[in-house]
């Protein structure tokens, strides 16, 4: 908290600055939307794959509340190969805290904590272009995005831990990044390598498809189950693996002398 407020000083020094950043992620927003606006033609009612514009909004809010999850939780492991192959990884391990706790509170800011706020309202504009919707499974379809982001972000920091013994992950990150852009389409109806990839190694169907299918109900109760299911296994694997390594990596780190 301390570097929360320290830097949330610093941006209110000057609200212009504060106010424009807010406005910056928003229009970040709008990029998505009209990006799927212009391709179909500047009209609602079209479609891209059996989905349409309105139903698109929810794989677009989606895929930045998964944006949220990275500010807030894996931010800090994205530069830990920087940390660990300079030996700067001393600044975090010699604070009294629990160094998942430091690194994670290191890069927070009141700017990245304002990420939430504009999912919030992605999702709100979602909502807003389907009037019908079910209440009670659109707050299921936004747990399990949230669920399925957490998943998204712990893969990543799988293959940043491994920096401790492997160093610089720069290019497998910058690969799970590429992978990453393909949850702002629709990703029903892959099947064969493509479709287990996508789903099982770079979760990214959990994150905006599964849940999105599940508020629009294009998908049975079976499905639903099924998805639940792999979702709830899927994570509980990949957290332990995320554990493990953590532990195992810090035991075996050795410091560069940067200190």
């Amino acid at each position: 908290m301390a570097y929360i407020r320290l830097n949330l000083r610093e941006m209110m020094a000057f609200r212009l600055n504060f106010t424009m950043v807010f406005f910056k992620m928003i229009t970040g927003i709008v990029q998505f939307f009209l990006f799927w606006f212009i391709l179909g033609g500047l009209s609602f009612d079209s479609t891209f794959n059996g989905w349409s514009f309105k139903e698109m909004g929810l794989i677009i809010a989606f895929s930045h509340l998964s944006l949220s999850v990275f500010q807030i939780l894996s931010l800090g492991f994205y530069f830990l190969p920087y940390l660990v192959v300079h030996g700067s990884l001393d600044s975090i391990l010699i604070l009294p805290e629990n160094p998942t706790k430091a690194l994670i509170g290191r890069v927070l800011s009141p700017e990245r904590l304002l990420t939430p706020i504009v999912s919030l309202i992605a999702v709100g504009i979602a909502y807003y272009l389907n009037p019908r919707l079910n209440p009670l499974l659109f707050l299921l379809g936004v747990i399990l995005a949230i669920a399925g982001s957490v998943l998204e972000n712990l893969v990543a920091m799988v293959f940043n831990l491994l920096s401790f013994w492997i160093g610089t992950m720069q290019a497998i990150v910058q690969v799970l990044n590429n992978f990453g852009v393909a949850k702002r389409f629709p990703l029903d109806g892959l099947g064969g390598a493509t479709g287990f990839l996508l789903t099982f190694i770079v979760p990214l169907f959990f994150v905006a498809t599964f849940p999105a299918s599940i508020i629009l109900q294009r998908v049975s109760v079976d499905m639903v189950m099924w998805g639940v299911a792999a979702l709830g296994t899927l994570l509980t694997i990949w957290f332990s693996l995320f554990r493990k390594l953590w532990q195992s990596g810090l035991k075996n780190y050795q410091s560069g002398g940067s200190l």
